[in-house]
């Protein structure tokens, strides 16, 4: 639950840290709070990872020199997005850090090279969800406006939702593929099936999932993302 700071809360603008049991801290711009929790499950194999993808990119942020943050900060005045009705710009270690957690679940190295471009296509539609169970093999179309793109797919799923009226939130989806290489695909012509081996959620034929992909530059440099629902078929 979050809470945007107003004037009574002035001394602690500007403040990051917890605080009686609540974080404060900058989100979009804004001033914030929200209670602090520990994670249900903080050392599974994938937390761990992820974090230590974070760690390792945030570390590396603080050795870039002078002209190579003012890269980073013209890339991500160039992330511009929405919420609440705000429009907000990342920060040059949130773009940094983006675009490098990107690359390592790819296994790449990271990068001080700023992106001089978002992702410039994006899915329009993703349908024909399947899964055969002797290949272990989870299928999707995607259909792009990416004539001449290159690139790649950040492929999500959801774990299987109650009915076609469960519409799934932000936080349900996962890497298809765990934190791992194969959560992230290369871009081919329109439209083109995408196939994941040993997906995180396996179906069960008939059941409804979400799936989300996001569009990567070949620098890693994400646009924005598409999402879809429908029922999977089993085979």
């Amino acid at each position: 639950m979050k809470a945007v700071l107003g004037p009574h809360l002035k001394a602690l603008s500007g403040a990051d840290g917890t605080v009686g049991g609540h974080v404060y801290l900058t989100l979009m711009g804004m001033q914030c709070l929200r209670l602090h929790v520990q994670p249900a499950q903080p050392r599974t194999a994938d937390q761990m990872l992820v974090r230590g993808y974070l760690t390792a990119a945030a570390q590396a942020f603080g050795s870039l020199t002078a002209n190579e943050r003012a890269a980073w900060e013209v890339y991500a005045n160039l992330c511009k997005k929405t919420h609440l009705g705000y429009e907000y710009t990342y920060y040059a270690i949130n773009a940094y850090i983006q675009v490098n957690v990107y690359r390592q679940i790819d296994g790449e190295a990271i990068t001080d090279v700023a992106p001089t471009a978002i992702a410039g296509f994006s899915a329009s539609v993703i349908a024909t969800l399947t899964y055969v169970t002797a290949t272990t093999t989870f299928g999707l179309v995607i259909t792009h406006n990416g004539v001449a793109a290159t690139g790649f797919w950040a492929v999500y799923q959801t774990p299987t939702l109650a009915s076609a009226q469960r519409a799934a939130r932000p936080s349900d989806f996962r890497l298809i593929d765990s934190v791992a290489i194969g959560s992230i695909i290369p871009v081919a012509a329109s439209p083109t099936s995408a196939e994941i081996i040993t997906p995180k959620y396996v179906p069960v034929d008939g059941d409804w999932m979400a799936v989300r992909v996001v569009p990567l530059t070949d620098d890693y440099a994400p646009g924005p993302p598409t999402e879809f629902r429908g029922q999977v078929t089993v085979t």
